[in-house]
């Protein structure tokens, strides 16, 4: 962004509560149920993206809700899943 002939620019914004599609891809199956528990790291979905299959990984943990159906083709920044995260207590303020 140019504004009185400076130059700005903005971080890309990462919420881990929103997954996006960083490219166009098909969505071919859910690895596990909606609404359930996922840890980070676990595989959750896969996708066809140029003819190959491949699994995604969640980046955090907490509650999955799928936010579009399966087989569907996602566009670019999509949001297609939701992932309200799991906020535990640290360890250092247990008794």
């Amino acid at each position: 962004m140019i504004f009185r002939s400076l130059d700005y620019t903005s971080q890309k914004e990462h919420d881990p509560s929103k997954l996006l599609a960083d490219t166009p891809c098909k969505l071919l199956r859910f690895l596990v149920a909606d609404g359930s528990h996922v840890d980070a790291d676990t595989p959750y979905a896969e996708v066809e993206v140029m003819k190959m299959c491949m699994p995604l990984l969640l980046p955090a943990s907490g509650v999955i809700h799928f936010v579009m159906p399966e087989g569907q083709a996602m566009q670019v920044l999509f949001l297609y899943i939701s992932l309200p995260l799991c906020l535990l207590p640290s360890p250092s303020l247990s008794p």
